[in-house]
């Protein structure tokens, strides 16, 4: 066969793969608006374009490009983006601020090197958690199992103070409750507040913690936008890397990432990382951790495999922790919430080493306020979850690494 007519043929069988391939996604152009809502679910169901096929069907990416643009659906910048999965690529930015309804706000005793934070939700949120820590100090958190009545929590309060510090959450409610925020009962509405605690007793004054007014007071600053970040709130006592103690640590607080999805939804993570562990930054060396003895950080998982026996001074259960609350208006019921919480933990993972320990007491939380209706059970739900907790991984490990940098 001619050298020129084998070309052609090879042309015309990769041009008849190219239109049966790219044809779900041109017929997804036609959705109706209630499907464009959903839109992330939807494309990637289509999303042929990447999948991998045997060596001798595989099209490169810039083939695939110029049969689209052919076919004019490069001028639809938000079917474009869809090309792409929408939780890489996309920058993670601490300039975008939460979700529309969301409200952020801190208490903090300077002197005392403790406070409290507060995430106040939107009404009709729904919520889930992760517990993977072994030292855990919570409230009001059996609410967000997935069998729980209740849909959501009107509020998340991160606080310091330990234990004692859980009394803030009273105030919180105070306030929520003289705003008529809460579940509806025949008698009032009820607010639930969300609790986990970080133990920051050695850093803060003896018998100075936040209370009832304290929490009552990160209300009153609670405010819509970019949170303030670094040593304030319940960072403000907050450090990493203890594996030596607490004063070969470095200084850590509170920190706070976000993202937007390519169908406009945003999801953000705010984080307390008061981790026995260090932090790592994307590089995966040590941002955050213990000093040597001339000022150099050292890698606490090399140190601890080279420690029979517990350090002296010893680190104690309970006395660190990483707590996380991912917020997004993308649409998600309360299964789906503690869904993404749980792979929201992968972000804990990918940014503390060690994490989860026994001497941590690490929580994940989840809140969703979009009102648009989940997929449906089957593949499109599971690949929505999966986009949504990829995404919240993501903002969670840089909203830990912004804590360090931040109280810096």
């Amino acid at each position: 066969m001619p050298a020129h007519a084998a070309q052609h043929r090879r042309e015309a069988v990769r041009a008849r793969r190219l239109d049966r391939v790219a044809e779900p996604v041109e017929q997804r152009v036609e959705a109706t608006e209630r499907d464009r809502r959903a839109g992330p679910v939807e494309a990637h169901r289509g999303r042929r374009l990447a999948r991998r096929d045997p060596p001798q069907q595989r099209m490169r990416d810039g083939e695939v490009q110029r049969r689209i643009a052919r076919r004019g659906l490069l001028e639809q910048p938000h079917r474009r983006d869809l090309l792409h999965h929408p939780a890489h690529g996309v920058p993670v930015n601490a300039a975008l601020p939460p979700p529309e309804g969301f409200a952020v706000g801190h208490w903090t005793d300077d002197d005392a090197r403790t406070g409290c934070t507060v995430v106040i939700a939107p009404v009709g949120t729904r919520g889930g958690i992760e517990v993977r820590g072994g030292g855990t100090g919570t409230r009001e958190v059996e609410g967000l199992a997935p069998l729980a009545n209740a849909e959501g929590p009107t509020a998340v309060l991160f606080t310091g103070g330990s234990a004692f510090g859980l009394a803030a959450a009273d105030g919180v409610i105070r306030w929520l409750e003289e705003r008529g925020l809460g579940r509806p009962t025949p008698v009032g509405v009820i607010p639930l507040v969300s609790t986990a605690v970080v133990f920051d007793l050695a850093a803060a004054a003896p018998g100075r913690r936040p209370g009832p007014d304290q929490g009552y007071a990160a209300c009153e600053a609670a405010a819509g936008g970019v949170p303030a970040r670094g040593r304030v709130g319940a960072g403000a006592g907050a450090a990493v890397g203890k594996v030596l103690g607490r004063e070969r640590a470095t200084l850590s607080g509170v920190g706070y990432a976000a993202t937007r999805l390519p169908g406009g939804e945003t999801v953000a993570a705010i984080a307390v990382a008061n981790a026995v562990g260090d932090v790592l930054g994307e590089d995966g060396q040590v941002l955050g951790g213990p000093h040597g003895e001339r000022g150099e950080l050292l890698r606490s998982a090399e140190l601890i495999r080279q420690m029979p026996e517990p350090p002296s001074p010893a680190v104690r259960a309970g006395e660190s922790t990483t707590l996380v609350c991912v917020c997004t208006d993308a649409a998600l019921d309360k299964r789906g919430c503690g869904i993404v919480a749980r792979i929201a933990g992968a972000g804990i993972a990918r940014a503390v080493d060690p994490a989860f320990t026994p001497f941590d007491g690490d929580v994940a939380f989840c809140l969703a306020s979009g009102a648009a209706l989940p997929p449906a059970p089957g593949p499109a739900a599971s690949w929505w979850l999966t986009v949504l907790g990829t995404a919240a991984a993501t903002v969670t490990a840089a909203a830990i690494r912004d804590a360090v940098r931040e109280a810096a």
